[in-house]
């Protein structure tokens, strides 16, 4: 959907109509969390159908005559080799290279992110890409097993009376950072207007454990949660976005605390819960 409007508002309108019925058709596509992209289960389809948006995005960009155009990337390009430190993860935007994400999903996003880059050079489309680290806010998904984990962890709180557990994939020692999406909009704005050619990183730098992530969300449910670990996906053991290319480039990086957009995301949640 960002695409669809980034285009509308530096586009004719007569330059619309192939790109608006594509974007219409591919923005169905529900979030993707680990236990959906980690498990293995589902690597086809989310590289089949990610492939096939951006290649049909791009050639329709292309014969239509867009000038502009916007690929939301993500922070699963970078090597897992660099991500097994909880506390020093390495996502430098130049550390994507020699390549080894973790995931498939992260495997076709750096293709991708190549092929916009190629269309640039050979076909002049203006490309702006941002790698995306951990996306939350309201009205995003929060249930049904593609849900980030800070949705997941705010549904299963809210859903859990005080004194009680919830479960936690692996040890919960994983460390990520998360980003509200006020910031992330505002940060994809100042990116698509900017002359800067080269992926960036937009997430925040402030890093928590995923324990720590449940006693934030206790805190802010005035509840006191225990924690039960049990097997499933976690993904590389750090990750957390670098902010020194994006300084440089837009003179701006996210800065809000994490509390605060976790405090409007979980009311958001809970108000959902409350209706089924």
């Amino acid at each position: 959907m960002i695409l669809y409007w980034l285009t509308c508002v530096t586009q004719p309108a007569r330059k619309l109509a192939w790109i608006g019925t594509l974007m219409r058709s591919t923005s169905s596509r529900p979030t993707w969390g680990a236990g959906y992209l980690f498990s293995g289960d589902n690597d086809a389809v989310v590289m089949r159908n990610s492939a096939l948006i951006n290649l049909n995005v791009l050639e329709a960009c292309r014969v239509s005559g867009v000038g502009r155009v916007f690929f939301s990337s993500s922070a699963c390009v970078y090597p897992m080799c660099n991500q097994q430190d909880p506390d020093n993860p390495t996502c430098a935007e130049a550390a994507a290279y020699p390549a080894e994400p973790d995931s498939e999903y992260g495997w076709e996003k750096l293709f991708a992110e190549r092929l916009y880059l190629t269309y640039a050079r050979n076909h002049g489309l203006v490309c702006r890409i941002a790698r995306y680290h951990n996306i939350f806010g309201p009205e995003g998904t929060w249930q049904g097993g593609r849900e980030k984990a800070p949705a997941a962890i705010c549904r299963k709180v809210s859903m859990t009376t005080d004194g009680g557990d919830i479960e936690v994939w692996g040890d919960g020692l994983q460390t990520r950072s998360f980003l509200h999406v006020d910031e992330c909009v505002a940060g994809t704005l100042r990116l698509i207007r900017s002359d800067c050619q080269t992926p960036l990183n937009i997430g925040s730098e402030e890093l928590i454990s995923i324990n720590d992530l449940v006693a934030l969300v206790a805190r802010i449910a005035g509840k006191q949660i225990s924690i039960r670990h049990i097997s499933g996906p976690t993904g590389v053991r750090g990750r957390t976005s670098d902010n020194r290319l994006i300084r440089e480039m837009l003179g701006w990086a996210p800065s809000a605390p994490l509390h605060k957009g976790l405090a409007v995301t979980y009311r958001w949640i809970e108000g959902q819960v409350g209706r089924f």
